[in-house]
């Protein structure tokens, strides 16, 4: 009995020794650490960015990548993007997101919805007046399009369509017109048809020198470490890095900085960059 209890008695010596073992590298950092000062806090702020647009069909991935970038640079960041549709920042006790980017005339009024920016952005000159509301800064421009004129190289003197809805560019595309004044996106998925030897052959040059396909990021209000972040995303959006991949997404930058699309990979990107120097009279909030 005697030999069972001194057997029993160092199992557990060794057994507290280990425990102590284990816990003397936290004990020491307990120790270490001033009163009063919380402990460092390891998961990420979580930065909430919503996207509404429809018009390109690309930006979806550039926004992504552009969020993969930044939290490279901020570890202690994660941002998290998602598709949203027209009005679900403004759905009843619905949570906000902390960046909404959207499409031109999205939303009837800022007052009341988005914060004020008061910083300054680098912007091509026609984009500087682009989402103001009456004195303030509510919006500002990340990105753009302009219109462009597909014509059909077999009958051009077909029916004149202006694209309003799908319906006018599947017309076009099984060769039922002439011309369809439409966007980018439509002729890329123009040109996809022809390397699968369908649609009609065609030709694509820019078709006004304003445009109304912008988009806009506004911040909403939120907690002050939060809508620095915020503001930190935006003004990271506006960078060269970002601004300059924008053409890749069929989009035109919006920086003044920004490089002009290769003329050579992306002729017809290139000419709307050329051609449009202006914005269509009130075509930021639908309130205007």
């Amino acid at each position: 009995m005697r030999e069972w209890l001194l057997r029993l008695r160092t199992a557990l010596a060794v057994a507290a020794a280990v425990f102590l073992g284990l816990q003397l590298p936290a004990l020491y950092h307990s120790l270490r650490t001033p009163m009063g000062e919380p402990a460092p806090d390891p998961s990420p702020m979580i930065l909430r960015v919503w996207l509404f647009e429809d018009f390109s069909g690309s930006a979806l991935s550039w926004l992504s990548k552009q969020a993969a970038a930044f939290e490279k640079a901020h570890r202690d960041t994660r941002v998290v993007v998602r598709r949203a549709q027209r009005g679900d920042w403004a759905v009843e006790n619905v949570v906000p997101p902390d960046l909404l980017l959207f499409e031109a005339g999205a939303v009837d009024s800022p007052e009341g919805l988005f914060a004020p920016l008061n910083e300054g952005y680098p912007l091509k000159p026609f984009l500087e007046p682009v989402g103001e509301w009456r004195g303030g800064r509510y919006a500002v421009p990340i990105a753009y399009t302009g219109y462009v004129l597909l014509t059909n190289e077999e009958k051009p003197d077909g029916p004149a369509l202006h694209m309003q809805t799908d319906k006018e560019y599947q017309e076009f595309a099984a060769g039922q017109a002439g011309s369809l004044i439409a966007t980018p996106r439509e002729a890329r998925r123009l040109a996809a048809l022809q390397a699968n030897n369908k649609g009609v052959p065609f030709a694509a040059t820019p078709h006004s020198a304003e445009t109304d396909k912008l988009l806009l990021a506004a911040r909403f209000s939120g907690e002050v470490e939060r809508a620095g972040c915020a503001k930190a995303f935006l003004l990271f959006l506006l960078a060269d890095p970002p601004q300059n991949a924008l053409p890749e997404a069929g989009l035109l930058p919006a920086s003044k900085d920004a490089l002009p699309p290769d003329a050579e990979k992306q002729p017809l990107l290139h000419a709307l960059g050329e051609a449009v120097g202006g914005v269509s009279g009130g075509v930021c909030w639908d309130g205007e």
